[in-house]
């Protein structure tokens, strides 16, 4: 099996480039290592396989970390101006004040995930950094950006079928703790959530699992791009804690899977055939749609 992950050399020129492009850079020969195929042709081109890997774990691993990190500072105020006003307070009271504190004022979170993608978003420009032009240059095929506008919705669409077919089969499915932390964000700070959530949130994701993830596996096999690749994107929307909680709550998250998983594949194919500007406007598209109508819902009820 031919696989992308080593720089090919140029027989004309002597140049090496990244295997996946379709010409020398330097010379223009065509790479006949393609054989006339078309995968990676509108793919950003990172240079390095590598550089792709570097991009996915810094997406996934980054995120976590500084989140965890951001969670942890806001933590430490609260503790320190609660034992403030209630000295001799034990442990036990004070976790339970900390969730209660975090459930009452969903402002919280939305700092905690705004900090965090903004500085993910910075790190990871940052390694794109020879890319950046490529990547802004791609919403200039105003084409591509049609294409994406329309494919969120068809997410959009996607995620209202799966969800009519969630409830049949289980009647009491409700949204997992995911969505439902953005829509209380969002019901209560529009503009901020549709700002963190709705676009720099979908961009992280999309440099994190369609330029990295999907753009590094798909250089050992497409299939497999398409099959880890949205697996990978379903499960980190899905709340980990429900494993050890168990019952109806475990049942909940696995019943919400498939809509996540679903939306991968689609984004990953958004991203084939149109490139970052297309899956990336897809994916900003569904979002703020989605979160407009779920907090207008949340609004009204």
């Amino acid at each position: 099996m031919n696989t992308f992950f080593h720089k090919k050399h140029c027989s004309d020129c002597g140049a090496n480039y990244d295997s996946t492009r379709f010409n020398c850079p330097k010379c223009g020969k065509e790479n006949e290592d393609l054989g006339g195929r078309d995968i990676f042709q509108n793919d950003l081109q990172t240079g390095s396989p590598l550089r792709n890997l570097f991009l996915f774990l810094m997406g996934l691993a980054g995120f976590q970390i500084l989140g965890f990190l951001i969670s942890y500072f806001v933590q430490v105020d609260f503790v320190r101006n609660y034992m403030a006003a209630n000295p001799g307070a034990d442990t036990e009271a004070l976790s339970a004040a900390w969730v209660e504190h975090y459930k009452a004022n969903p402002g919280i979170g939305l700092f905690i995930n705004g900090v965090a993608y903004i500085l993910v978003l910075a790190c990871l420009l940052l390694i794109l950094w020879s890319g950046i032009k490529e990547l802004g240059k791609s919403f200039t095929k105003l084409k591509n950006v049609g294409y994406g506008a329309l494919g969120g919705l068809g997410v959009l669409a996607a995620s209202i079928v799966i969800g009519m077919i969630v409830k049949i089969i289980r009647p009491d499915t409700t949204a997992n703790e995911n969505q439902s932390g953005l829509v209380l964000m969002s019901k209560n700070y529009m503009v901020f959530a549709l700002i963190i959530f709705g676009l720099i949130g979908p961009i992280c994701e999309e440099i994190t699992y369609r330029v990295g993830l999907y753009s590094f596996t798909k250089r050992w096999n497409r299939t497999a791009a398409y099959i880890i690749t949205p697996i990978v994107f379903g499960l980190i929307h899905f709340n980990w804690e429900s494993l050890t909680i168990g019952g109806d709550t475990l049942v909940n998250e696995l019943c919400n899977l498939p809509d996540y998983i679903v939306a991968g594949i689609l984004f990953s194919y958004y991203y084939e055939k149109g490139g970052f500007a297309c899956s990336a406007t897809a994916h900003v598209v569904n979002n703020l749609v989605a979160l407009s109508i779920s907090a207008m819902q949340a609004s009204n009820s």
